[in-house]
């Protein structure tokens, strides 16, 4: 469904005021499309920032739709990383959510300066010292670290993260976190921890 120009226009210039900018679990509802083409790059992806320190676009694996156990599909990427390593604000925004899940481990969710879009963060190994829902946060803040807890306690240590765009009730629709990343110019470097 292409998005209409006004709210296009209205997303680009949320992003342009906030500069620059997880895997749906069972527990969730199902989303029923998942954007994947031209109209999830709407906005200015060159700002978004990799969210774990030191990885670059190119460092990434495009893992979206990657079939997963009990015939889900994957709605989300997975950056892999050291545990331990910061795990950043992909944008200015608010913590909206931290808890702890089956699926997702350690999780959060931060929502961008706009409110258009929720950004997941999972199977993380901790939280950073303070961090707590309501909390404003900078693009490059330090929000956890890298782990693999929750379903990826036997996979490496990775960050589980989702791109939810908002509209409406509910979840929001996945969109590729790949294909922004790849437009970006930015990668992880942290502002403190």
């Amino acid at each position: 469904m292409p998005v209409p120009r006004l709210f296009a226009a209205a997303l680009v210039a949320a992003f342009l005021a906030a500069p620059a900018f997880a895997q749906s679990t069972p527990e969730a509802p199902p989303v029923e499309t998942v954007s994947d083409g031209p109209a999830a790059l709407s906005f200015s992806a060159d700002r978004l920032l990799v969210p774990v320190e030191g990885i670059t676009p190119g460092d990434l694996d495009d893992t979206f739709t990657a079939r997963r156990s009990g015939g889900r599909t994957h709605r989300a990427i997975d950056i892999m990383a050291d545990r331990g390593t910061p795990v950043l604000a992909i944008s200015d925004g608010e913590i909206v959510r931290i808890h702890t899940n089956r699926l997702g481990g350690k999780v959060l969710y931060l929502r961008s300066h706009g409110g258009d879009y929720d950004f997941y963060y999972a199977h993380l190994d901790t939280y950073a010292p303070g961090l707590e829902v309501g909390q404003t946060v900078r693009q490059g803040d330090v929000l956890g670290t890298v782990g693999n807890t929750g379903n990826a306690r036997t996979t490496p240590p990775h960050l589980h993260f989702q791109v939810l765009r908002r509209s409406g009730r509910g979840r929001g629709t996945p969109v590729n976190p790949f294909r922004l990343f790849q437009r970006s110019d930015l990668y992880g470097r942290g502002t403190r921890g």
